[in-house]
């Protein structure tokens, strides 16, 4: 019988596609982060990158534009597709704010990556966001609403604003007291109101002293990012800061850049 021989695991062409496009959907993929313009024609335009994430071993990536992915969700308009020529893969660029498999962005940002409200606080300017059902929640003429339309949409939204709050569990709620500067005491207190919630309606209150505690001021995105990645909300990320030119890297703990062969998420 012929025997196929065992994949040379220096090879980036037999990197696992879970950080890029795969025919097999992928769990909790990874995923590149960039700045949206408008360009000249008002049509929004990413920050190209000049490598990819395995390019960050000095190795010259040949990176070009493929295609534009339009979705129906997401930020409104389409998405670029880039083709590395000698990794041999494909990447789609997300706006700042967005993630892979979410109808809306996780962080109040514009695709440029700037807050939208500068001047919001406490449970202001989260219209639109992940965590919309927990800081537009009418506590007054609340109680139906677990009956009304979309509960089911919203059951899962809370369910990812808890995981990456860090409502999981003790690990996850001490990293997220670290990486969201927040009181571990009022997220050890969300956690227990949280696990002991009955509906969509008291899920949302017991989130929201956390969301209205959550630091404004500053790198805000970063803080979620960081909070995301650590949480498993997604199996890490790379954001591309055009001015620095390189790919920042959040996979658990932060990197500068990107070894030639990424860690895989769980």
């Amino acid at each position: 019988m012929h025997q196929h021989p065992r994949p040379d695991r220096n090879r980036t062409d037999q990197i696992p596609r879970s950080i890029c496009h795969s025919p097999v959907p992928v769990d909790k993929p990874y995923f590149i982060t960039a700045r949206y313009l408008p360009d000249s024609t008002g049509e929004m335009s990413p920050e190209i990158p000049d490598h990819c994430p395995l390019g960050a071993d000095g190795s010259c990536c040949r990176l070009q534009k493929h295609s534009k992915r339009h979705r129906k969700a997401g930020p409104g308009f389409a998405l670029v597709v880039l083709n590395c020529q000698l990794h041999r893969r494909y990447y789609t660029l997300y706006p700042l704010g967005f993630a892979p498999y979410r109808r809306t962005r996780y962080a109040p940002v514009g695709e440029d990556g700037q807050v939208l409200s500068r001047t919001a606080t406490g449970l202001e300017g989260w219209e639109g966001t992940l965590f919309e059902a927990v800081a537009c929640l009418d506590t007054v003429s609340s109680t139906n609403l677990g009956l009304e339309p979309g509960t089911r949409q919203r059951r899962r939204q809370l369910g990812v604003a808890a995981r990456l709050l860090g409502l999981f569990d003790s690990a996850a709620t001490e990293r997220a007291a670290v990486y969201l500067e927040l009181d571990l005491l009022l997220l050890t207190t969300a956690k227990a109101a949280y696990a002991q919630a009955r509906g969509v309606t008291q899920r949302a209150l017991a989130l929201r002293p956390v969301l209205a505690a959550l630091p404004r001021s500053g790198p805000l995105l970063l803080r979620l990012l960081r909070a995301g990645t650590a949480a498993s909300v997604w199996g890490g990320a790379w954001w591309w800061t055009a001015g620095s030119g390189y790919m920042r890297s959040f996979q658990g703990s932060e990197r500068a850049y990107i070894p030639a062969v990424p860690r895989l998420g769980k």
